[in-house]
C-alpha cells in the first residue's frame, strides 16, 4: 500500500495510529517531533504524512507540512490537533494540507475517520499522478504530431516543386517531336 510518516510528540497516540495503519497494510514510520520528521522526510519518500500541529513549537505541524511539500508537492499531509483553531486550520490548508482534523481521542471512531481521510488523500494523490502522466503523454503525442506535420509540409513542398517543374517540360505532339 502506501508509505506513511506519523508525527506526534505523544508516543501513545503515535503508536496507536502507526498500529492502525500497519493493520491496514501501510508501511509506517514514526517521528516524535518536527525535527525528527524533517530528517525522515529528507531521507525517505512518503505518499502521506500525518502530523500533530503542536509539538516542540506551536506550529510544528506546519513545519512538517512545509518540509513534506518541499520534498514532494504530491505528498498528502493530514494535520491533527487537540488545540484546534480556525486560523491554524486555514494556515494548514493554505500550506497544502489535504485536511485538518481535531484530535478527540484515539478510539475506534476517531481512527476510522482518520483511515477514511487517509484513503481519500491517497486517492487524490493517485489522481494527481495519473493527471501528470496523462499530461506527459499528451505532450509527447503533440511532439510526434508536430514532427509528422513537418514531414507532410516537406513532402507537400517537394510535390509543389515537382508540379512546377512538370509544367516547364515541353509537351510532345505525338510524333515524337516536341511541338
Amino acid at each position: 500500500m502506501a508509505r506513511i510518516l506519523v508525527v506526534d510528540d505523544d508516543g501513545s497516540v503515535c503508536g496507536i495510529i502507526r498500529d492502525v495503519l500497519k493493520d491496514a497494510g501501510h508501511a509506517v514510520d514514526t517521528a516524535q517531533d518536527e525535527l525528527e520528521a524533517a530528517d525522515r522526510i529528507r531521507g525517505n519518500a512518503y505518499e502521506a504524512v500525518i502530523a500533530d500541529m503542536v509539538m516542540r513549537s506551536p506550529e510544528g505541524g506546519l513545519q512538517v507540512l512545509r518540509a513534506a511539500k518541499e520534498k514532494d508537492p504530491l505528498t498528502q499531509v493530514i494535520v491533527l490537533t487537540a488545540y484546534g483553531s480556525v486560523a491554524n486550520a486555514v494556515e494548514a490548508l493554505k500550506g497544502g494540507a489535504f485536511t485538518y482534523l481535531e484530535k478527540r481521542g484515539t478510539g475506534t471512531a476517531e481512527t476510522v475517520v482518520l483511515r477514511q481521510k487517509l484513503g481519500r488523500a491517497l486517492e487524490y494523490r493517485a489522481a494527481l499522478l495519473s493527471a501528470d502522466e496523462l499530461s506527459g503523454a499528451i505532450d509527447e503525442a503533440a511532439r510526434v504530431l508536430a514532427g509528422v506535420v513537418s514531414q507532410i509540409e516537406e513532402v507537400s513542398a517537394l510535390l509543389a516543386t515537382a508540379a512546377r517543374a512538370r509544367q516547364q517540360i515541353p509537351k510532345s505532339n505525338g510524333s515524337g517531336l516536341l511541338g
